[in-house]
């Protein structure tokens, strides 16, 4: 199944649901939001993102 979510960092992204990483504690203060994905820098960086499923709000630099 794909999930879609309009990240307002990173625009609309789809997904594979298998893709998903889950927390079931959540993060350290961000306990609401349980589900993410992450999206690996394609150009050679060492960085990426982890984007929040339910917040798209929500994005990490990792």
């Amino acid at each position: 199944m794909i999930i879609e979510v309009k990240s307002v960092k990173l625009g609309p992204l789809k997904v594979e649901s298998d893709r998903l990483i889950t927390f079931p504690e959540g993060i350290p203060g961000f306990s609401n939001v349980k589900r993410y994905f992450l999206i690996e820098n394609d150009k050679g960086h060492p960085f990426g993102w982890l984007q929040a499923v339910e917040d798209p709000e929500l994005a990490f630099v990792v």
